[in-house]
Parts: structure tokens; sequence; C-alpha cells
């Protein structure tokens, strides 16, 4: 949606290959990785619990010390995710260049090709009036 609500003097300066390959990386989030990612994060959780659930039970003074491990694991968490996005942006903006050479090349093609069969006859008229 952030893609929706940007101005148009932003599509004439991004080249085309980082806007299409921003669209298709999130759209491969979406599509393949989203269901997958959801369903095994939901059994982790669940078996997580359970066993702290268990271990509680038997040893109560257990829960204290989960609290403080618990604790110091969304600190972890909040630096790594902060760490991970960053490095995916790199990657995006490493990667954009070659995408937009790429189809560059590949528009230009036909111009090129043009030059190549003008340039032909060209040479020939100039030999012949050498």
């Amino acid at each position: 949606t952030a893609l929706m609500r940007t101005p148009i003097s932003w599509y004439d300066v991004t080249p085309s290959g980082r806007i299409v390959n921003r669209c298709t990386k999130d759209q491969d989030d979406v599509d393949v990785n989203l269901p997958f990612t959801l369903q095994v994060a939901i059994g982790n959780v669940l078996q997580v619990l359970f066993v702290i659930g268990m271990i509680g039970a038997i040893t109560p003074l257990f829960l204290i010390l989960a609290f403080f491990l618990f604790a110091y694991y969304i600190s972890v968490v909040g630096y790594y995710l902060k760490t991970a996005r960053e490095i995916k942006r790199v990657c995006s903006i490493l990667k954009a260049p070659l995408l937009t050479h790429i189809g560059e090349t590949y528009n230009g093609l036909y111009i090129l090709l043009s030059l190549i069969h003008i340039s032909e006859p060209t040479r020939q008229a100039e030999i012949s009036y050498a």
C-alpha cells in the first residue's frame, strides 16, 4: 500500500527494477512463506508453553528463572529484527541496479539492432566511394 500513496515524482526518479523487485518480493512472502511460517510458529509456541507449564508444576522455582530468561529473549529478538530488516533493505538496494540494467538493456536491444542494420549499408557505401 505504500507504493499506492507515493507521489508520481517518486516513480520518475526511482528505477523501474527497484519498484518491480519490491512488489515481487512482497507478493512472494505473502503467498509462499507466510502460511508455513505461521503454522510452525503456532506449533512452537504451544509446545514451549506446555513444557514450561509442566516444569513449573514440578519445580515452581523454575518459573522465576523462566521470567528473566523470557525478558532477555525479548531484548535479543528486538535486536535481531532490526538487524535482519536492515540486511534485507541493503540486499534489495544492491539487487535493484542489476534488475534495472537488465530491463533497460532488453528495452534498448531493438535500438542497438536497428543501428547495426543501418550502419552496415553505410559502411558498404563508404567503401564504394573510396
